[in-house]
């Protein structure tokens, strides 16, 4: 499955050993931005690692406190949490550009605890392949020639600052399907998009509408499209970073400590020449070694 390009672009691995006694679900921010992480669950850091090591080596981005190997994905605010946007994690497409030049080939999710009726959520997976071949040509054409860049407003505030580096959202694909990248921005919800040209002086406010609407239809299309994939304890879906977008459904948190627990890890074969990028590794600084951080 991983590196055969006819093979399945995600898939999940069912009933694999988990603790038998799960600690509550983690609900401050503190415990998510804590500068070390405490191994709560050994039996699945354990699984996780051994089954990661298959793939390639686990790694992460050298932006605490998100550069642990193994980090722990579960809500921390009681809000409403709409649906994540579809979108690649660390898309290298939008990493050049801010100077970031790292990108994962694989993320990994395994499922500790799926969370209480009211507070379940779905993630989507969706296939370039098959996501390319919904869209428009047109669209298609005016995804390739210009560039996109992510906004986000801070909640609150008048805030707001660029997110990564302008990008088209199509590259590749013409002449060998294979090459097909499809770069969604990570998706921060209220997000919002707007268009440039290689000059941004010959784009018009129509070309920029028609290319923002572009964008739109794209996103909205692959989460119409997107499988929908509600993991149990014990499940692990790996997640092909280079041939698909993934996204999340919408969800309501209790705190109660029965929420939605993952373990989430990113893994490369190649850290330094992954397939189709300058460098596999570091912040900043190309070829240069990854965050391997995990606590002892």
């Amino acid at each position: 499955m991983p590196f055969d390009p006819k093979g399945p672009a995600a898939m999940v691995l069912r009933g694999l050993p988990i603790d038998p006694n799960v600690p509550p679900t983690p609900t401050t921010r503190e415990t998510f931005f804590q500068q070390s992480r405490s191994c709560s669950c050994p039996v699945a850091d354990t699984m996780v690692l051994g089954i990661c090591r298959l793939l390639g080596i686990l790694h992460g981005p050298k932006i605490p406190p998100q550069s642990h190997i193994v980090r722990d994905l579960m809500p921390t605010t009681k809000e409403g949490l709409g649906s994540l946007p579809m979108h690649r994690d660390y898309a290298r497409q939008v990493g050049d550009q801010a100077g970031i030049l790292w990108e994962p080939q694989f993320l990994i999710l395994y499922c500790l605890r799926s969370g209480s009726a009211r507070s379940q959520a779905a993630t989507i997976v969706t296939d370039y392949q098959r996501l390319y071949q919904r869209i428009s040509k047109n669209d298609r054409e005016l995804l390739r020639k210009y560039k996109i860049q992510m906004k986000m407003q801070f909640k609150g505030t008048d805030d707001i600052r660029d997110l990564g580096g302008p990008f088209c959202s199509i590259e590749g694909g013409e002449e060998n399907r294979n090459d097909l990248s499809i770069t969604l921005h990570n998706g921060i919800p209220g997000a919002t998009v707007w268009a440039t040209s290689p000059d941004a002086r010959e784009t018009s406010e129509d070309m920029e509408r028609r290319v923002v609407q572009a964008c739109e239809r794209l996103s909205d299309t692959a989460m119409e499209l997107g499988e929908h994939v509600l993991l149990q304890p014990g499940d692990m879906l790996i997640i092909n970073n280079s041939r698909c977008v993934h996204g999340r459904t919408a969800y309501t948190p209790q705190l109660d400590g029965k929420d939605r627990w993952f373990i989430k890890c990113y893994v490369s074969n190649g850290l330094w020449k992954a397939p189709g990028q300058p460098s596999c590794g570091g912040y900043g600084r190309p070829s240069t070694f990854p965050s391997l951080d995990y606590p002892q």
